[in-house]
């Protein structure tokens, strides 16, 4: 009888040991996320400008020193970390502007918490709040998490699949839908649309995850 997780192992092609290093480079290519949160549970006691070099920064260097360690031990995938950063642009994007026309017919910006964000990470007034330079920090504290949760699936996945994509959107949509309502909401109770908007969003970023890939093969 075959164990569990030799079972698992075999669906995703991998030895046990190129899966670890797979997790750990992934667990730490994923910290902008941890920094969120800590921000987050702190309350913005923790600001999240400091949160971002101990809890973002740090972790990703030590991702990247991980994956050196990797390369020298023949897995191809530390090779291509550079390839999957380019292909994390698309998902983010079209992550992004599907929520756009939402903003426009049905009043629902999804960039009003940058400027929160951006005033922490700079450590402006609250006079300041609504300014290009809290909206342009936040703007960029947003880009690197969504950079990161495309870097996370092609470091984990062998070969990205339109099946798996739709996967680990479903794991970022969940995971928006459990914290956002507690920790950013927490002066209304989201509408039906904004859970769906949220949704979307999420599977323009699955799309976008099949889809880079295929772009580079097309044209490269």
């Amino acid at each position: 009888m075959l164990s569990s997780s030799t079972i698992i192992l075999r669906i995703l092609g991998y030895s046990g040991r190129e899966l670890a290093y797979r997790g750990v480079v992934a667990g730490l290519l994923v910290s902008p996320t941890y920094a969120l949160l800590v921000f987050w549970f702190t309350f913005g006691n923790i600001s999240l400008g400091t949160a971002m070099i101990y809890f973002a920064m740090v972790p990703l260097i030590l991702g990247l020193l991980v994956a050196s360690v990797a390369r020298s031990r023949g897995y191809e995938f530390a090779n291509r970390l550079g390839l999957y950063g380019i292909y994390s642009l698309l998902p983010y994007a079209l992550y992004d502007w599907t929520r756009v026309p939402m903003n426009y017919f049905l009043g629902l910006p999804f960039w009003d918490h940058w400027f929160d964000w951006g005033i922490s990470v700079m450590g402006l007034q609250v006079s300041q709040t609504f300014s290009y330079t809290a909206l342009t920090m936040g703007l960029l504290t947003h880009v690197l998490r969504g950079w990161s949760f495309g870097m996370v699936y092609y470091t984990l996945v062998r070969k990205p699949t339109l099946r798996s994509a739709f996967l680990w959107a479903w794991v970022l949509t969940i995971f928006y839908w459990a914290f956002f309502p507690v920790y950013v909401l927490v002066d209304s109770r989201p509408p039906f649309i904004w859970w769906f908007v949220a949704w979307m969003s999420h599977m323009a970023l699955a799309v976008g995850l099949w889809l880079a890939p295929k772009i580079h093969q097309r044209f490269y």
